[in-house]
């Protein structure tokens, strides 16, 4: 699945995508975008598809990619009669631009990405997510939707409105989505026309300090100056360098930097094939982690590498107390008892269920396990 998510994410080129009633079934041509906290997957429409919050295994606030009918569960800035989109990354970046117009002309650039760069000597990786929406060409109309769930699908949140935010009360957490925008055109879902650069910050129920627009600006310029210093830095080969540096960039976003953990994954249940069962993929093996970890090492990327052997230790001296033995895969936060159940309010990725949550592979034996660890 992460192969096939790469081959996708490289193809990128700019190419028109034709208006959804021609597009037909979802697909995963997804783009994904995140911080090494959390990760979203983005259509060529510029819909979120699926976001999980607060980490990567939580409950996914937007998760339309498994839903049968398209009533909640997606963030969708649309446009008038549209016609077609184009989208790209930002070079060498994980910051994804989607320019969507209609037969009429007018057009509109969407600009997403989740924060990440250097701060007091650290990684700021916040759980935001900002779009910027700015206006290409005549007078474009946007209807804005943010229709987040909880409990896998179970249900959409009760929302408050603010001078210039709505609040999103999830069970366990409360998200904003803070915007210069006039905030009943959002809550009302009108359309709306775009006359200038329009911002929205979703993040956790926490006030700004400073102005959005100033916010947006300044995270938007230090996550690409990131960005391209993790890509500068990286030894690649002279031929298919904008490949390596792109899968380089993905793979990295698929680790959990927090404890060093590196998914296999950032979705649960997209099955292999139409006849395959779909797994919740969103955990750490072992095996393929340290695949993954040694090649990012000799391509430079050593971060991984060292926050990887951080994490392997800690799973090292909480399995002395099990005569050593270590599982096949650990959840991101060094969980053990990956317990696996079903979501039946999710059909499933084209109906393709059930939506599996947690993974049985914890309780196999896999002797290999220890030469990678060792390794």
């Amino acid at each position: 699945l992460l192969i096939a998510s790469i081959l996708s994410i490289m193809n990128r080129a700019g190419v028109p995508t034709p208006s959804p009633s021609i597009v037909g079934k979802a697909d995963l041509d997804l783009a994904l975008i995140g911080n090494c906290s959390y990760g979203a997957l983005i259509d060529k429409l510029g819909t979120v598809k699926w976001c999980c919050l607060p980490r990567f295994d939580g409950d996914p606030v937007f998760c339309s990619l498994l839903r049968r009918t398209n009533d909640i569960g997606f963030y969708e800035i649309s446009l008038e009669g549209f016609s077609h989109s184009k989208q790209h990354y930002v070079r060498n970046t994980g910051v994804l631009k989607t320019e969507l117009y209609n037969k009429n002309g007018d057009g509109i650039e969407i600009t997403d990405f989740a924060p990440r760069f250097m701060m007091f000597g650290r990684a700021y990786r916040p759980i935001m997510l900002i779009r910027i929406v700015r206006p290409l060409a005549g007078h474009p109309r946007i209807r804005v939707r943010i229709r987040p769930t909880f409990g896998y699908g179970w249900g959409s949140p009760e929302k408050t409105r603010g001078t210039n935010h709505i609040r999103y009360l999830l069970p366990n957490f409360a998200i904003r989505v803070t915007t210069n925008a006039p905030i009943s055109y959002i809550v009302d879902e009108v359309l709306f026309e775009v006359t200038e650069t329009t911002t929205f910050a979703l993040m956790p129920d926490e006030s700004l300090k400073e102005s959005l627009h100033e916010i947006a600006t300044s995270y938007l310029d230090k996550t690409v100056d990131y960005w391209h210093e993790y890509s500068r830095v990286l030894s690649i080969p002279f031929e298919w360098q904008e490949q390596v540096i792109r899968s380089c960039i993905a793979l990295k976003m698929c680790s959990f930097e927090e404890t060093g953990a590196m998914m296999a994954s950032i979705t649960s249940s997209i099955p292999v094939s139409p006849k395959a069962q779909g797994y919740d993929l969103r955990f750490c093996w072992l095996r393929d982690s340290s695949n993954i970890i040694h090649t990012l090492n000799k391509l430079g990327s050593t971060n991984n590498m060292e926050d990887f052997l951080k994490y392997i230790s800690n799973i090292v001296g909480s399995s002395e107390s099990k005569d050593g033995h270590l599982q096949p895969v650990y959840g991101i936060a060094l969980e053990t008892s990956l317990y696996e159940k079903e979501m039946h309010r999710l059909a499933g990725y084209r109906g393709l269920g059930p939506v599996r949550v947690g993974n049985k592979d914890y309780k196999l034996l896999q002797n290999d396990v220890y030469g990678h660890v060792i390794l």
